[in-house]
């Protein structure tokens, strides 16, 4: 294929797919969480600071703004919308869902949107997140922050925690985009889905169900 027949398609993965070769493991720096439930994360800064030159260099730009979805009388959804836009016009969109404003104080808003923006954009771009401990329990609620922000609030209840945790999970297997996302996005959650089985099997079991589900959907994508 010629560079003239290069559609903005094609140009978006080929581009994608050197980007995704040169970007860096982002570490887990910063800690949340108490007693039994602390878990590393990597903050949002530190992401940007690791990524974004990457995909600049390779024509790409990135936006992420909080914004309402739906149609009107069908009622709306707060989320933040996450594009990555390629130079030569084709993009990719994600949603993140957020709190209801109106039930929510601002301080856990700003933290639910740094969580969302955060995770999107990781989840988005298979970005590996390692940790020094516990590379699991990033997701036991969404109210995580960036520095000098409070730490988020964690659940005392280990069985909300666990709930809390496999709701944000889905939500970013959600946002996979390939078969390897989902495969890289369990194999970086192992610990926390094997302390999962041990203790809330059901709970598990749900979420087992929904990364073979994502999987299936993903390969018949690809397929078609």
């Amino acid at each position: 294929m010629t560079e003239q027949e290069t559609t903005p398609k094609t140009a978006y993965d080929i581009a994608m797919v050197k980007a995704q070769s040169e970007f860096p493991t982002v570490g887990k720096k910063a800690t949340a969480g108490q007693g039994n439930f602390t878990y590393d994360y990597a903050e949002l800064e530190e992401i940007q600071k690791a990524i974004l030159p990457v995909l600049n260099s390779n024509d790409f730009y990135v936006e992420q703004c909080p914004t309402l979805v739906g149609e009107v009388g069908g009622g709306y959804t707060f989320v933040v919308r996450t594009v990555i836009t390629h130079g030569l016009g084709h993009e990719r969109a994600g949603y993140y869902p957020l709190p209801d404003p109106s039930k929510t104080k601002a301080q856990d808003m700003g933290s639910a949107i740094t969580y969302a923006k955060r995770y999107s954009l990781a989840g988005a771009l298979c970005i590996t997140l390692v940790g020094e401990d516990d590379d699991g329990k990033k997701a036991q609620e969404s109210g995580a922050t960036v520095a000098p922000a409070p730490p988020p609030k964690v659940p005392k209840d280990p069985v909300q925690a666990a709930h809390d945790w496999a709701t944000g999970f889905e939500v970013e297997l959600n946002l996979t985009q390939s078969v390897h996302q989902v495969n890289a996005m369990t194999t970086r959650e192992q610990k926390t889905l094997k302390r999962l089985a041990e203790n809330h099997m059901e709970l598990w079991q749900t979420v087992d169900r929904a990364i073979q589900v994502r999987r299936k959907h993903l390969s018949t994508e690809a397929a078609e």
